[in-house]
């Protein structure tokens, strides 16, 4: 399994790459949830009966903090398994999502534009990006359990 620092540096480099300043960490369990009940999209799912377990968010962007936060809980349940090489492009993969979102400057207001948001990114990154795309479609619903 890849570290911290190696998840870390391969998210940074793709940043830089991208020329944007975004900082990247690791929250742990209690503080990530703090910043996912802050989305619409998950806010709505908790409504309706999900845990933070069951919806495999390996990451989060904070448009207004110009930040990405990494689950080292759910990256390790999704990637535990999976070679170094496939490690590495899936953690590219969810770099590029959310570069996606950083990119799209989209103010979240409610549901819907979370929503908008999160089609525009995700067209934008398949587009883009479509083997990357594909490998962290699947690796990401290994293990949901809706």
């Amino acid at each position: 399994m890849l570290s911290k620092n190696e998840i870390l540096e391969i998210a940074l480099s793709e940043l830089r790459k991208n020329k944007l300043n975004t900082k990247v960490k690791f929250l742990n369990k209690e503080d990530f949830l703090i910043q996912a009940m802050k989305s619409p999209i998950i806010l709505k799912s908790f409504r309706e009966g999900c845990i933070l377990e069951e919806l495999n968010i390996q990451a989060l962007t904070s448009l207004q903090k110009n930040e990405i936060y990494f689950s080292e809980e759910v990256l390790k349940k999704l990637l535990f398994d999976e070679p170094i090489s496939i490690q590495i492009r899936y953690i590219k993969a969810v770099i590029y999502h959310e570069i996606f979102h950083l990119l799209n400057k989209k103010k979240i207001t409610d549901f819907n534009t979370a929503m908008n948001s999160e089609d525009e990114a995700t067209k934008k990154f398949k587009k883009n990006y479509p083997s990357l795309a594909s490998l962290g479609q699947r690796i990401s619903k290994k293990y949901i359990s809706l």
